[in-house]
């Protein structure tokens, strides 16, 4: 399991350097990091479940209310599988992988084996192909293609040289395939994708494809009936003479004409269901018109009283900072009194000044208090 996490890891980031390069078609690496991922953690989920046994099939809950570790393997292995499925499922993926491998051979031989051209034009592009496979296939043949392993640890060595050896025998299976198979592999992908897509389409689409089949079967029971009518016509009556004539196209007419009478009926019937809808959906809107403009008139009245209070809270604001002031004034000019009584005689003129102070501020306070009142 872990070497398989770490094979998907690799191939990640590898998928990843060469998205961030952005000079590279890396439409088969995203392909196999996909299919080889998605399988790939699927297989760990799977061998993780069994090695847990019975307490991997429970879910995480049920672990934990019996006290047990609470696995979560239930639930990873549930979601695990959808992976193999959308997005490309694994049968796709490996479609896209055997053509985007053979693309270059498709490209160089592929209308040499294409069985629908002609002989000609097949004969000139096998020709034309047998340029390169002439230099081509026999190298997929010798051991010294590839890097050279003379440098390398011994044991990475033998590796490379497994990796050289099977991809050397993948080209040529792929290349022998090419010719067995032909353009059948690219037909096959393209049916394949063109039924994932008719999978996808809407129900109703597949509703009506059901729909048009029941009319299709009902067309084909009339169509039996008019044959055994006729047939009937034609003599077939039991020596009873013929059988009485059925004015088809009457009664047809006569069928259509009540159909066509009902519809109409419920035509009327849903006009004027829709005209008493729209009635009261006007009615309905005009109430919320009314609604809005009294929720606007009482916002209105709401923000005129809320700048009186504010205007009242101001001016008692004023009225109190007034007062705090004519106090301190009125304790200091007591004060000065207290210390001029012994110069009384010698300056009655200042108390005098000091005296008719005093009451003003008095006439202050008193006005500020009055306001508070109000």
């Amino acid at each position: 399991m872990s070497a398989n996490l770490f094979a998907v890891e690799a191939m990640t980031y590898l998928t990843s350097v060469l998205v961030d390069r952005g000079k590279t078609d890396i439409r088969i690496e995203a392909a196999m990091a996909k299919m080889f991922g998605t399988e790939a953690a699927w297989d760990v989920g799977y061998e993780a479940q069994q090695v847990i046994g019975g307490r991997g099939y429970e879910t995480a809950y049920s672990l934990k209310e019996r006290g047990d570790y609470p696995y979560p393997i239930e639930r990873i292995v549930r979601d695990l599988r959808i992976n193999t499925i959308f997005e490309g499922s694994s049968e796709i993926m490996r479609l896209f992988l055997a053509r985007e491998a053979m693309d270059p051979h498709l490209k160089a031989a592929g209308k040499a084996v294409n069985a629908s051209l002609p002989m000609g034009q097949r004969l000139g592009a096998a020709l034309k192909a047998s340029g390169f496979y002439v230099f081509w296939y026999p190298k997929m043949w010798l051991p010294s293609v590839g890097p050279s392993t003379s440098r390398m640890d011994g044991r990475l060595a033998s590796q490379v040289r497994y990796v050289k050896k099977t991809a050397r025998k993948l080209a040529r299976r792929m290349f022998h395939a090419m010719l067995k198979h032909g353009p059948k592999i690219e037909q096959e992908q393209i049916q394949k994708n063109i039924k994932e897509e008719q999978a996808k389409q809407p129900p109703l689409m597949k509703e009506g494809e059901a729909i048009r089949a029941q009319q299709d079967e009902k067309n084909k029971r009339l169509q039996e009936l008019k044959d055994e009518l006729a047939r009937l016509q034609g003599g077939g009556g039991g020596g009873k003479g013929p059988p009485p004539q059925v004015d088809w196209e009457g009664t047809s007419a006569a069928i259509i004409g009540e159909c066509r009478k009902k519809v109409l009926e419920k035509n009327d019937e849903n006009s004027e269901a829709y005209k008493k809808l729209f009635t009261e959906q006007e009615e309905n809107e005009k109430e919320i018109e009314k609604l809005d403009k009294t929720i606007s008139e009482a916002k209105k009245k709401v923000l005129k009283k809320r700048d009186e209070q504010d205007k009242k809270r101001k001016e008692i604001r004023d009225s109190e900072r007034n007062i705090r002031f004519a106090k301190k004034e009125l304790a200091a000019a007591k004060k000065a009194v207290a210390e001029d009584k012994d110069k009384e005689k010698k300056r009655p003129d200042k108390t005098g000044a000091i005296q008719g102070k005093i009451n003003s501020l008095n006439k202050k306070i008193s006005g500020a208090r009055s306001k508070i009142d109000q």
